[in-house]
């Protein structure tokens, strides 16, 4: 007998093969839950037209399948075809609100799954408001649409300013959240064709902050006038840019040439903050098309209507 195996006993004892078959189980049990979508991101459920979801989800997340179904459907190029959805009907798009009115925002600790819950609600109340109202030809037409018309999300009646603040206090060092909300207006952010969830959830921000700023060239500095041109999110959650390690001018690598970037350095530029275009982004008539990449630049109808734009000198 080969010596390696005189140093076993011939009869392995009863205890042995019991903890090495026990053994044995759990570890098969943790090499099947490392698999996907079996434990740690799971496959959301069905769509509202009944087909699988291919959208992954932390365990407890909010499933917005079939809010991404719907958007599929009627979201072209970052606009709306409001005219469309509202002659489907809104049946599909209420019943995701009602979802939405008593999840339970505590339920799971991640910001990134509770940041995207609540980005795909303040787009959703937006889609329902107008669609209430269709045809306008601008958010201003629709009385109390940001601060007085309220919708139940997440077990509280919440006005679209409401669910932004909730935003602002979820993910208070990532700012970039308020360009995933997209109202519906020409001069502010471009609806995505994908709802919101904590997979790549800060990727999603920074492209949805690409695209809308790169498609309108909305930030510029006048080294003349020492003035930094920045859209109207800077100055509605500037107080996060600026507590943010980054500040301000940490955002503005994708925007400002290295030469301007260098001179913001040294200087105390003043905030030039661009107003906005309220004209409903409208996509009725539309052909489908796979959304643009931030590239041309604005259209007359994007820069802003002839209000002066807001000024402040950064202290």
């Amino acid at each position: 007998m080969p010596v390696y195996l005189q140093r076993f006993p011939k009869r392995i004892p009863r205890q042995f093969v019991r903890n090495a078959i026990c053994f044995s189980a759990a570890l098969a049990v943790v090499v099947i839950g490392l698999a996907p979508g079996v434990v740690g991101p799971v496959a959301a459920g069905p769509t509202a037209a009944g087909s699988s979801s291919a959208l992954v989800l932390e365990p407890g997340e909010f499933d917005p399948a079939d809010y991404d179904s719907l958007l599929k459907l009627y979201v072209r190029d970052g606009a709306v075809a409001y005219g469309e959805w509202k002659q489907a009907g809104t049946r599909a798009l209420d019943r995701f609100l009602e979802r939405a009115a008593d999840y339970d925002l505590t339920s799971i600790l991640g910001k990134e799954p509770r940041g995207a819950f609540l980005i795909n609600a303040y787009n959703a109340w937006a889609i329902r408001q107008v669609l209430e109202h269709y045809p306008v030809s601008s958010l201003k037409d629709i009385p109390g649409f940001f601060d007085k018309n309220s919708c139940r999300i997440a077990g509280e009646d919440r006005t679209l300013d409401d669910i932004e603040a909730a935003l602002a206090e979820i993910l208070p060092y990532r700012p970039l959240f308020a360009f995933a909300l997209a109202p519906g207006a020409v001069g502010l952010p471009f609806l995505s064709r994908d709802a919101y969830t904590s997979k790549n959830f800060d990727s999603r921000l920074q492209q949805a902050a690409d695209r809308y700023i790169l498609t309108g060239k909305r930030v510029s500095f006048d080294k003349e006038k020492n003035q930094l041109h920045l859209p109207v999110q800077f100055q509605k959650h500037l107080d996060l840019f600026r507590k943010n390690p980054k500040k301000v001018r940490g955002f503005l690598g994708n925007y400002v040439p290295l030469a301007d970037l260098m001179v913001l350095n040294y200087s105390n530029p003043e905030y030039i903050f661009e107003p906005v275009d309220w004209t409903l982004r409208d996509a009725t008539g539309k052909p489908s098309a796979p959304e643009s990449k931030p590239a041309a630049p604005a259209t007359p109808a994007e820069t802003g209507d002839k209000k002066p734009p807001a000024k402040e000198h950064r202290p």
